[in-house]
């Protein structure tokens, strides 16, 4: 089994996971499923980055914990989508781990060869 590690590149636009398809994983997935997946999940990630609304609500007392109810709620949005994802592509040997492992950073991928 061996890791692979898909950073995040940042810009003005937010962070972005890489989405050109790791030499690795050809054969085994798509690019346009890779794609995809890097897609939605670099759009989550940017969105749990820009919660504009709760930088307001910090002023109040209750900000913080809308601000962790929020996050939580993207990061079980990301743990779902990986979870349907690593069971299609568990025939593949393919296995997405969570970013928050790498906390938001990039993203582990974990490959088995049979």
């Amino acid at each position: 089994m061996s890791i692979i590690y898909v950073p995040v590149h940042k810009n003005s636009d937010g962070a972005h996971l890489e989405t050109s398809l790791p030499s690795v994983l050809e054969g085994r997935i798509t690019p346009e499923e890779w794609e995809e997946i890097t897609r939605f999940v670099s759009k989550m990630m940017n969105r749990r980055e820009r919660l504009a609304f709760v930088k307001a609500l910090s002023i109040v007392f209750l900000g913080p914990y809308v601000k962790k109810y929020l996050h939580y709620k993207i990061d079980r949005e990301i743990e779902r989508y990986l979870d349907k994802k690593n069971i299609a592509l568990s025939d593949a040997g393919i296995f997405f781990h969570h970013p928050k492992e790498r906390v938001y950073s990039g993203m582990d991928v974990s490959v088995s060869f049979f």
